[in-house]
C-alpha cells in the first residue's frame, strides 16, 4: 500500500514547487502551497485509483455532483481551488484541518474524517515525512464536517445580481412588500420574468440560487436555454448534465405549458444538447 501511495505521491508531487521546507535539523515541515497543489492534483485527476471512492464522495458532497473532474474544465478548476483553499495547518499543534461536507455520518464506516486524512499521504511521503510523523498528523486531523450545507436565509437575495434586489423586484412586477422570500419557486418565477425582459444574467443568478437549494427540471431547462442564448458553452453543458442527472431522460419537463412559455431557438438547441449528452 505504501509503495502505491509513494508512486501517487511522486506523480502529484510534480505540481508542487521543487524546493521543500525543512527545519534546521533537516526534518520536513508542512508547506501549505505544496499541500494544496498536491490535493488539487488528486481532485482533478481521477486516474489515482487509491483515492477514487474517497475523492468522488468528497467532490459530489461539496458542489461537484454535475462537474466533471477534469484539469481542463474551468468549473472543476474553480471548485478545486475553493475546496483546497479551506485547508489550514497550525504549526504549534501540528494540526491539519479541512472543513468539507460529507464525512459526519456516524453510521458511515467508509467516509470518516480519519479516512479523509489519508488524502495528505502522497504529499507527506513525497516530502520524506516518516511514518510516525504521518500517523501523528492523521491523528491530529481536525474537521468541522457537516452532513449538509448550512441552511440558507430565505430573506437574503442571492449575490451577483446586476442591480439591487429591490429594484429588480420592482422591474419584474413585485410590489407591495419590503421583504421577499427567495425560495426555489419564487426565484424561478422572477427568473422567468427576467428572461422575458432580457435580464439574462440576473435570471441565471436566480436560477443557480434556486438549484443550490433544490434540483428542478424547470430551473435547469430555463438556465440552460439562457446559457445557450448567451453563448456560455460550458455552463450550458453543466445545466444539461444536471437535467440528465435527475431523469436520465430527454423528457426534461412534464409540463407542456412551461415548454410553450420557454420555447425558441435557444430552447430547441438546449433540448438537442441534452439529447446528445444522453447518448454518452
Amino acid at each position: 500500500m505504501r509503495s502505491r501511495l509513494l508512486s501517487v505521491g511522486i506523480l502529484v508531487g510534480s505540481v508542487a514547487t521543487s524546493v521543500h521546507a525543512f527545519q534546521d535539523d533537516q526534518s520536513p515541515v508542512v508547506s501549505m502551497p505544496e499541500v494544496r497543489a498536491t490535493v488539487t492534483s488528486l481532485l482533478l485527476n481521477p486516474k489515482f485509483d487509491e483515492f477514487t471512492p474517497l475523492i468522488s464522495h468528497l467532490w459530489k458532497s461539496n458542489g461537484g455532483a454535475i462537474i466533471a473532474r477534469d484539469v481542463n474544465n474551468p468549473a472543476a478548476q474553480s471548485l478545486a481551488t475553493e475546496l483546497v483553499g479551506r485547508i489550514t495547518y497550525d504549526v504549534e499543534s501540528e494540526t491539519l484541518a479541512w472543513p468539507v461536507y460529507g464525512f459526519a455520518d456516524p453510521a458511515s464506516e467508509r467516509f470518516t474524517p480519519r479516512a479523509l486524512a489519508t488524502i495528505f499521504r502522497p504529499y507527506l511521503i513525497t516530502n520524506r515525512f516518516d511514518e510516525t510523523s504521518i500517523k501523528l498528523l492523521e491523528a491530529n486531523f481536525v474537521t468541522e464536517f457537516a452532513t449538509r450545507p448550512p441552511q440558507y436565509d430565505p430573506l437574503v437575495p442571492p449575490s451577483g445580481l446586476t442591480m439591487p434586489a429591490d429594484e429588480l423586484l420592482r422591474t419584474t412586477g413585485y410590489y407591495g412588500t419590503r421583504l421577499f422570500v427567495y425560495s426555489p419557486e419564487n426565484c424561478l418565477k422572477v427568473a422567468v420574468k427576467c428572461y422575458g425582459l432580457g435580464l439574462n444574467d440576473d435570471a441565471i443568478v436566480l436560477l443557480s440560487h434556486a438549484l443550490g437549494q433544490a434540483e428542478s427540471a424547470k430551473c435547469y431547462y430555463l438556465r440552460g436555454t439562457i446559457e445557450m442564448l448567451m453563448g456560455y458553452a460550458l455552463d450550458a453543458k453543466v445545466s444539461a448534465l444536471g437535467s440528465l442527472g435527475m431523469t436520465r431522460s430527454v423528457a426534461l419537463i412534464s409540463s407542456p405549458y412551461f415548454y410553450e412559455r420557454i420555447n425558441g431557438p435557444a430552447s430547441i438547441q438546449f433540448r438537442e444538447l441534452v439529447v446528445e449528452l444522453s447518448r454518452n
